[in-house]
């Protein structure tokens, strides 16, 4: 205690201003500084948990990019299957449209040349009447009577005719 009175230091005021601190320093904790490590502790977890959040955020959007790029390359496959089968179909369509627009018109042709021929038989037969009629009337006016019936003259023309055909 010597050294310290020799260097001008009362003891018993150094006592006091060492409770004085002691007291303030207690008062500074527990007003002060307990209270700002709370508060920086309830900001530390808060900023945690925005951190934790944010990360999370960030893999679900990540998931979602990966699911709606995944939605996506569906969707495109998907629409080209869908646009090749509608053309395989519009071909397929178009080959079975010219193939039965081909059996129509077969069809038609057939029907027409049977019509002709028919019409044409139709013809010959009233053309053959026509000139059995007339022979047998010129062969009358040549006569001048009538030699058989008319059902056997008209029967004999025919067959000459039929004769001239061949």
């Amino acid at each position: 205690m010597e050294i310290l009175a020799k260097l001008g230091i009362d003891w018993r005021l150094l006592i006091a201003q060492l409770i004085n601190f002691i007291i303030l320093l207690v008062i500074l904790y527990k007003f002060l500084y307990g209270p700002i490590i709370k508060m920086l502790e309830s900001r530390e977890k808060k900023i945690k948990k925005s951190l934790e959040q944010a990360d999370k955020i960030q893999k679900d959007w990540e998931k979602a990019q990966t699911k709606e790029e995944e939605l996506l390359a569906k969707a495109r496959s998907e629409s080209k299957k869908i646009i090749e089968e509608a053309r395989v179909m519009a071909e397929k369509t178009g080959v079975d449209l010219k193939a039965k627009t081909k059996q129509e018109m077969d069809q038609l042709i057939l029907q027409a040349k049977e019509q002709i021929n028919s019409e044409k038989e139709k013809m010959r037969q009233e053309l053959s009447d026509e000139v059995a009629d007339l022979v047998i009337t010129a062969t009358q006016k040549v006569l001048g009577e009538h030699v058989s019936s008319k059902e056997l003259d008209k029967k004999l023309v025919q067959e000459v005719i039929q004769g001239i055909k061949v």
